[in-house]
């Protein structure tokens, strides 16, 4: 679609326009009387596309910060960071959430994850 707007407003630049800049003129020229190529006129089909759609002069950078196939190398110095993770598992009512609690309290830093509202705001008002 971009290509589309740039290519019928770049023509309608070059059919309608009543003075060109000289070297583009000149490279028409040569291009009617065979002794240049039609690719010479893409660096001014270029800049005019530019003109139309700024973004285009940082396509790459939009490319590259818009890229989220890999987010594990996002933060790498996160991801240097050494960590401890404690996995409290068993059977119902056999004390998981409380031995879990008491070594969050106790511990300097961490983080509490829990699979249940309530419970998550039990955590947060005794901690």
């Amino acid at each position: 679609q971009i290509f589309k707007n740039v290519y019928v407003s770049f023509r309608k630049f070059c059919l309608q326009s009543s003075v060109l800049p000289v070297d583009f003129t000149t490279i028409l020229n040569d291009i009617i009387s065979g002794a240049s190529n039609v690719t010479a006129i893409f660096p001014y089909f270029l800049k005019h596309a530019k003109q139309m759609f700024p973004h285009l002069t940082c396509i790459e950078d939009l490319k590259k910060i818009s890229d989220l196939r890999n987010p594990a190398n996002w933060y790498p110095d996160a991801r240097n960071i050494q960590r401890k993770v404690i996995f409290h598992a068993g059977p119902t009512n056999s004390g998981k959430t409380y031995h879990a609690l008491q070594r969050f309290i106790n511990s300097e830093s961490g983080i509490y994850c829990g699979p249940l509202k309530l419970l998550a705001s039990e955590v947060f008002y005794k901690t």
